[in-house]
């Protein structure tokens, strides 16, 4: 694990500090953006760093420099809002907008703060699933301070799967819930046999199965998020265009109401505040809801 970040407490009294963390969880269990974005006011991080919660890795850097906070670009809190208000959201992307790893840090919120969770990650193999899910929720949770680490506290075997203790002390947070990395063809059948409260479809063109893993997760899924960067051509692009880009009678016969995103450039058309959205001034994604 990659988590070799050194933290020291702040000068407090254990029982201030125990209480203050308690009020700190209680917060950021309200709000993902809140949660992902906050820095912890409790411990100092020995190379003087802010001691921030969530810390990504940008792929485009190598070293000290590759590690980054979640960012507070606003068009992020815009669409977790949008995931919390529709139950099915399919995402066209361009690469490099940090869609696939916001979306797997609001699958560990949803997952750490509401008991009894059961997310499903869906890759085209399982190896890249749980690569994912190690590169996405596992690597910035070992680089949280070590109290919030104990407080969420997951499991580490095995690779496929994160489970969130059910043994901590009763003054510690545990909310019992499970994220699983799986096969487009391990998702599809597992989705027949019980109920998901997230399925988080990762490069859904790329994914054959998309079309059976989709018919299967609309009765079975509480929250469907279907992200591609790819242009429809696959075999998977094709379903995932089938899907989100049916005709407007079509969609009215949909049950639930899917919601496309793709790029937000024109967001404010929608009534949602353009403001700070933009990543280098480029155009990032364009919220489309297609009611």
């Amino acid at each position: 694990m990659e988590g070799n970040v050194e933290y020291i407490d702040v000068d407090l009294p254990a029982a201030r500090l125990d209480e203050w963390r308690q009020t700190l969880l209680g917060r950021w269990a309200k709000s993902a953006t809140g949660f992902l974005t906050a820095i912890d006011p409790t411990t100092k991080r020995k190379d003087g760093k802010p001691s921030y919660v969530w810390v990504t890795t940008d792929e485009r850097e190598k070293g000290d420099g590759s590690e980054k906070p979640f960012p507070t670009w606003a068009y992020l809190a815009q669409v977790f809002g949008l995931f919390n208000r529709h139950e099915v959201c399919g995402i066209q992307k361009s690469r490099q907008v940090f869609m696939t790893t916001a979306t797997m840090a609001y699958a560990f919120h949803l997952a750490a703060f509401n008991r009894n969770q059961k997310v499903q990650i869906s890759k085209a193999t399982q190896e890249e699933a749980e690569t994912l899910l190690y590169e996405k929720i596992r690597v910035p949770f070992s680089r949280m301070p070590p109290w919030l680490q104990e407080a969420l506290e997951i499991s580490d075997k095995p690779a496929k799967r994160i489970s969130f203790r059910s043994t901590a002390t009763p003054k510690l947070h545990s909310s019992r819930s499970v994220i699983e990395a799986v096969a487009q063809n391990a998702a599809a059948s597992s989705l027949r046999g019980g109920t998901t409260s997230l399925l988080i479809i990762d490069e859904a063109a790329l994914q054959d199965n998309l079309s059976a893993m989709l018919r299967a997760a609309a009765p079975m899924a509480a929250r469907i998020i279907c992200l591609t960067s790819a242009d429809g051509a696959e075999a998977g692009g094709e379903a995932f265009v089938n899907f989100f880009e049916c005709s407007p009678e079509a969609m009215k016969r949909l049950k639930p109401l899917p919601l496309l995103l793709d790029d937000l450039d024109k967001l404010h058309e929608y009534g949602v505040s353009s403001e700070n959205w933009m990543r280098d001034e480029s155009v990032v994604s364009q919220a489309i809801e297609l009611l």
